[in-house]
């Protein structure tokens, strides 16, 4: 359920979204926007959910085999009969995935706004129509698409992070499926689009293609 609030002055918290594939930037972006929420208006903090923690989260608590979807990345995922793909990448099995990891999203944005915090919300996980927004009355609601549109260039994100992670990130994986990433980017742009024309000006601010 999206977070509601009685407060009479106009919200002074924020909530932010920050959607884009793998390799687009969002955890930097979200990072960049903490700092410049903290303390903002008042606001005595700003707090970032990264939706690639939650599901590490929910799959300390949940069992793979009840779960599978929530194993494996959003560019590779096992399927089932029936299920839509997009350039080799199952989008249904995508969704499958987003599902719990956007409820406890909007959990844990409710919770963020009841404590006075602002929360930035990152992640791959951030499929456009798929998560309830907040009531514009507890809060500021602003939402960004991150795109790269050359492929050349989304290559060496992934290196650049390979380097700055110190191998932890090893960029020839993702390399290697980076046709299958930018498929989940594609689908992202395609349901930003509806999803912009389906939402009312007064509701949230969109940044973005």
């Amino acid at each position: 359920m999206p977070a509601t609030s009685d407060r009479r002055r106009p919200a002074l918290q924020r909530v932010h979204y920050v959607a884009g594939a793998s390799g687009t930037g969002t955890s930097t972006r979200a990072l960049q926007l903490q700092r410049e929420l903290h303390g903002l208006h008042g606001v005595p903090a700003c707090i970032v959910i990264a939706t690639d923690v939650v599901r590490a989260q929910l799959r300390a608590v949940l069992d793979e085999a009840a779960h599978p979807d929530l194993w494996g990345e959003s560019f590779n995922l096992p399927g089932r009969p029936g299920d839509r793909l997009r350039d080799g990448v199952d989008i249904d099995a995508f969704a499958r995935q987003c599902a719990p990891i956007l409820r406890a999203v909007e959990a844990g944005v409710a919770y963020a706004l009841t404590e006075g915090w602002s929360v930035v919300v990152e992640g791959v996980h951030l499929v456009p129509g798929a998560f309830e927004l907040v009531d514009p009355a507890a809060a500021v609601v602003s939402a960004e698409l991150l795109v790269i549109d050359d492929p050349l260039v989304h290559a060496e994100r992934f290196r650049a992070r390979d380097r700055a992670s110190a191998g932890r990130r090893p960029a020839a994986h993702y390399e290697r499926n980076l046709d299958r990433i930018r498929a989940v980017q594609a689908e992202l742009v395609e349901r930003w689009a509806a999803w912009r024309a389906s939402l009312g000006d007064d509701r949230i601010e969109l940044l973005g293609p």
